[in-house]
């Protein structure tokens, strides 16, 4: 969730007013709460602020969409909560907002491009960004307007009153923010799972202490007020056992425990002054949100790197088992072939090597003529002499040998590689040894440089890989910036520009985005010929899914253009990658819209024909040649004609589409539609069919 916004950023009319209505909603209500437990225990200002939480969930979600229920929420909860006068109210909570909004952006700067778990990185930018810097830049807010109200003077107070303002908004954040991050982010790596037995006992324990330990009224010691601590251990042991999105929620739920009994008076922090108690809290709660933010960020990156060294052991052992297959293969297709033809035959006195026969194959092999063999010795024929006595050694042992790989020498005395077969029989009343000799020389050396050609393409292939994944991020870094920026400038987030430097503000946001796709559509290029594009696959309703994919993109095609979407589908969900079949639709659809002309016509097809689920996509541009159409679909294929030009593109969306819809089991196909445009076809098989229900069917959809 902290790395990127939600979908909120796309929608707007009633969905942005009732999220922006719920953010309010939800800080005041979080203030209501927090200021009547504490004003009512005598603990005023608030110590720990929990609506810093919602300021910064929101933002994390939405962005700047919900900028304007956050303000809202902020100005509500203080000029009635607080008791402060609107222009005061006004700079707090455009405090709060700012805050939270550097924090999540500079969050997202810093942990660009880190591994998709949260870890040690993700760990201390959280605690400095969204935790840290969040809450000085409200503080900063907050107590700069009291002092220009002059409802404080500007003396230490005034730096007093900032380090406990600064203290309850980052306390606020710790407590709750990390936990709905986690458990909206954080989907992989959760051993819970593998061990729910062990983990369900150890947070009752965990729980049961914390009970037992913050609502005692018995204690009395000061020196009692070290005894939480040492729960922090098992929480640090959970962070590591378990995953961090458990692991905190536990220590939030804690944190809590503490917090009520701290406030009524009970507990190990009961027994300290008034003005100290919460203090020793926050202090506890900054210390524990450390140690289990950083101990699970650890154990997250140890997990990750056992499963990318099992990974690799799995994958080094697969190709050990190939490559010994294919060689056990090459091994037998040789056997055949000697059965099969003449081959080189060898016979000898078992124990002396002496040469009892040898046919004329092996008489050209060796330079010996079959006639002049006999009486000759067989570790002649050996590279080392002491090679053969080991291998009749190994051969008594076994009975046989079968396809053993030895150096002998040929006619000239070079070194060649043989496969031999031999086995021990009695021959003329001595036991002999009989050896089938096959040359592999060439073999070898054949496999030495399809292996050294193969290892070259791999290597290729990976620095192309590499080169697209380094450059793409290196452009991404400063796209981002002049994207963000452009966006300040045309939205006016810091005053008012020109409307002609707005304008220019905006074409620059337009075309940083447009080359930000450019480049994601090349890293999704290089993924999938790397073969690293997995499906995550789900239950997927695909009439929702169908309808958000033509909102997205009629913003593409002409002002009057029109969408058509035919629904005739007897069931309602489907077995798919929701993000791989959203970007499917997306690049048809964009495909469709951008070439139709002014006044054309897009339509988009669902149908079942018994067996597949078919997806088409038409328009009425200018349409693909028929001599053409076998090409569309290659990586970097364009039809090239002036229209096709001046639209613009790479010419990898359908070829990464087809990719896409192949790893579903699917096809594409492309065919000229009639009197003019183009038709694009998703296949994908009905396996793949989850519900059934009555079918329905939907007429055009007006341009928006």
């Amino acid at each position: 969730m902290l790395h990127q916004d939600a979908g909120l950023r796309r929608q707007g009319g009633w969905a942005l007013l009732f999220a922006n209505f719920g953010v309010a909603l939800a800080y005041v209500g979080w203030a209501a709460l927090v200021d009547l437990i504490f004003r009512r225990y005598g603990y005023f200002p608030a110590p720990l602020w929990l609506p810093a939480s919602v300021a910064l969930v929101a933002v994390a979600l939405w962005g700047p969409r919900a900028w304007p229920g956050l303000a809202a929420g902020a100005f509500i909860a203080n000029a009635a909560l607080v008791g402060v006068d609107a222009r005061v109210s006004a700079v707090v909570s455009v405090g709060n907002v700012l805050g939270a909004s550097l924090g999540v952006l500079l969050f997202r700067r810093v942990t660009s491009g880190a591994p998709a778990f949260f870890g040690v990185r993700d760990a201390t930018a959280f605690v400095a960004f969204p935790v840290l810097l969040h809450a000085a830049v409200a503080a900063l807010f907050g107590t700069a307007a009291l002092v220009l109200s002059g409802r404080l003077d500007a003396s230490p107070a005034a730096s007093d009153v900032f380090l406990r303002w600064w203290m309850a908004d980052a306390g606020g954040v710790l407590a709750l923010a990390p936990a709905i991050a986690l458990w909206l982010s954080e989907a992989n790596l959760l051993p819970e799972r593998e061990r729910p037995g062990e983990f369900a006992v150890a947070s009752a324990l965990l729980l049961i202490s914390a009970a037992a330990l913050f609502l005692d009224a018995g204690f009395s010691d000061l020196s009692h007020a070290a005894l939480p601590w040492l729960l922090l251990v098992g929480a640090a042991w959970l962070a590591v056992r378990f995953s961090v999105r458990a692991s905190y929620t536990l220590f939030a739920t804690m944190v809590g425990i503490a917090l009520v009994g701290t406030v009524v008076g009970r507990g190990p922090f009961g027994v300290l002054p008034h003005d100290k108690s919460l203090f020793h809290l926050g202090i506890y709660l900054v210390t524990g949100s450390l140690l289990v933010m950083l101990c699970g960020g650890l154990a997250n990156e140890w997990r990750h790197a056992t499963k990318a060294l099992a990974d690799t052991v799995a994958g080094l052992e697969r190709r050990v088992a190939e490559a010994t297959a294919e060689t056990r293969e090459n091994a037998r297709q040789i056997l055949q072939l000697l059965e099969q033809s003449p081959f080189p035959l060898v016979m000898t006195v078992l124990d002396t090597g002496i040469v009892l026969f040898i046919n004329e194959r092996a008489g050209e092999l060796f330079g010996v003529p079959p006639h002049e063999a006999p009486g000759k010795v067989a570790p002649d024929f050996w590279v080392e002499r002491g090679q053969r006595d080991a291998f009749v050694e190994a051969l008594k042992a076994a009975g046989r040998a079968r396809d053993m790989e030895v150096v002998l020498k040929d006619a000239a005395g070079e070194p060649f590689t043989a496969l031999i077969s031999a086995i021990i029989t009695t021959f003329d009343g001595q036991r002999v040894l009989v050896v089938g000799v096959a040359n592999i020389e060439d073999r070898r050396r054949t496999e030495d440089a399809l292996r050294a050609a193969k290892t070259a393409a791999e290597q290729a292939s990976r620095a192309k890989s590499v080169f697209l994944a380094k450059m793409s991020h290196e452009l991404r870094t400063p796209l981002n910036a002049v994207i963000g920026f452009s966006e300040v400038i045309a939205t006016e987030a810091f005053g008012s520009v020109a409307p002609k430097y707005r304008e220019y503000a905006g074409d620059i946001n337009a075309s940083g985005r447009h080359l930000l796709q450019l480049i994601d559509e090349l890293l999704d290029l290089a993924r999938i010929e790397a073969g690293r594009t997995k499906l995550v696959e789900e239950t997927v309703a695909i009439e929702p899914l169908v309808r958000e994919a033509v909102r997205m993109c009629q913003q593409v095609g002409s002002a009057e253009s029109q969408v058509a979407v035919h629904l005739d589908l007897p069931f309602e969900e489907i077995r798919a990658d929701a993000r791989a079949l959203r970007q499917m639709l997306l690049n048809l659809l964009g495909n469709a819209f951008k070439f139709s002309p002014d006044g054309g016509q897009v339509e988009i097809a669902l149908r079942w024909d018994g067996t597949d689920v078919m997806v088409e996509v038409s328009d009425e541009g200018i349409g693909i040649p028929e001599h053409r159409l076998a090409e569309v679909g290659k990586p970097f294929v364009q039809v090239d004609d002036g229209y096709s030009r001046r639209q613009g593109g790479t010419g990898i969306g359908l070829f990464i589409t087809r990719s896409l819809a192949e790893l579903h089991g699917g096809s594409l196909e492309v065919a000229r539609r009639t009197p003019k445009g183009t038709r694009v076809t998703i296949r994908l098989p009905g396996s793949r069919v989850i519900r059934r229900a009555p079918a329905e069917a939907e007429g055009p959809i007006p341009t928006a």
